[in-house]
């Protein structure tokens, strides 16, 4: 009796697991779709900026 109980918590934890890991990139897809719509222009500055900023400090 004790061990299908602890079988049974170790198969709960494993979905447990599972669906927190679904969740969790779920939300990062989404995350990254947003900064993908909301920050490219931004994003693609501050690349830009930094990238010539450090091959050419005299062009800042």
């Amino acid at each position: 009796m004790a061990n299908l109980f602890v079988d049974y918590l170790h198969v709960a934890q494993h979905r447990l697991n599972w669906n927190l890991t679904t969740l969790f990139n779920a939300i990062l897809s989404t995350f990254r779709h947003f900064l993908s719509i909301r920050f490219r222009r931004l994003a693609i500055f501050c690349l830009g900026y930094f990238h010539f900023g450090y091959f050419n400090p005299q062009s800042i």
